[in-house]
């Protein structure tokens, strides 16, 4: 499919004292194959040279909103999202960089996927061999949003009309997860999508937001986890302090903890099955590799560990191979010489 460039489109970036990386960053929007669009840039009360930089590629398309005070992250860009004057919203941050044909291929994949509203691609780190790869479809990403956020932010694309319409902007009250909170409520009335190509460079550097907000770089997410654990199913409070547990990766190597740990993701796989709320596939697939990590990092092994293994539900999406559950069988007999 050739995407005409009659397609109108803002380029969404919101600005605070970026200018090590923004000369780069602009660069790389102004030389993208698609260039039928405006790029509205949110400065958000910086002190550095970054309204200079901005205004030294003297491109029409720039259009410059100075908030008077500095108002955060999620704020600025819910005034952008509002002033956008395009069809698709592109994300970017001021510190990323567009491959030259990133507005090309997603504005090609809405137009020729019409009933979804948002998506992303894949992308990868700056400086590295890493290239993330979140999952592709509607179905896969629901599911991982009760987990873990399928979406990096500056990849992302939004069909306008369709988030107004459902009165979809960011919850000024976080300002670190405002873009998982944001896809969670939206995947409720839209469908989505991953472009499993690569087309933006990820920028890790030592002023990146989630080393500024430790504390909420790990109480917005989860508090994002609860809100939607509560939604899918009755719990009590041990129950969602076993769940963030495991989520955040916190396994403890002991047969007590794995047992009550299986006993629940258990409970989530039934749960599951008997109101579809979400793909059983993607859904099991997700609590089952959670559940294997709990056998790779024990430190006692048993036949009581082995029998906890075999008789669950989550081995049928387990992904351990042939080679690593013999490992796993022989270390259970042999450390009780059977």
């Amino acid at each position: 499919m050739i995407v005409k460039n009659n397609i109108f489109v803002t380029v969404l970036i919101s600005v605070y004292n970026g200018a090590d990386y923004l000369h780069e960053s602009l660069s790389s929007v102004l030389s993208q194959t698609y260039d039928n669009f405006e790029i509205l840039v949110i400065n958000d009360g910086s002190t550095d040279n970054s309204v200079n930089i901005i205004n030294s590629f003297h491109d029409g398309r720039i259009r410059i909103i100075n908030n008077g005070r500095n108002l955060g992250l999620t704020q600025s860009l819910n005034k952008g999202i509002q002033l956008a004057q395009g069809k698709y919203i592109l994300r970017m941050d001021a510190d990323d960089i567009c491959l030259p044909n990133r507005f090309e291929e997603q504005i090609k994949f809405m137009e020729a996927n019409q009933t979804i509203s948002f998506s992303g691609t894949w992308f990868k780190i700056l400086y590295s061999n890493r290239t993330t790869k979140p999952p592709v479809g509607d179905e896969e990403i629901k599911a991982g949003l009760f987990f873990y956020n399928p979406f990096g932010h500056p990849c992302m694309i939004l069909k306008k009309e369709d988030f107004m319409k459902n009165e979809l902007l960011y919850d000024e009250k976080f300002s670190y997860a405002q873009d998982y909170d944001l896809w969670v409520r939206a995947s409720k009335k839209l469908k989505s999508a991953n472009l499993n190509i690569a087309l933006l460079q990820y920028r890790e550097h030592q002023n990146q937001m989630s080393q500024v907000y430790e504390q909420k770089v790990i109480e917005e997410p989860n508090n994002i986890r609860i809100n939607q654990l509560k939604e899918f199913i009755s719990c009590t409070q041990d129950e969602i302090n076993l769940h963030l547990k495991l989520l955040n990766g916190k396994l403890e190597s002991n047969y007590e903890f794995i047992l009550h740990a299986t006993q629940w993701l258990e409970k989530l796989h039934y749960h599951n099955i008997s109101t579809n709320i979400f793909s059983p596939q993607y859904f099991s697939r997700k609590l089952s590799e959670i559940w294997i990590n709990l056998f790779i990092g024990a430190k006692k092994f048993n036949p009581q560990l082995l029998y906890i293994y075999v008789k669950s539900p989550l081995r049928a999406f387990s992904s351990l191979k042939t080679e690593q559950f013999s490992k796993f069988v022989i270390k259970c007999m042999i450390k009780h010489k059977i």
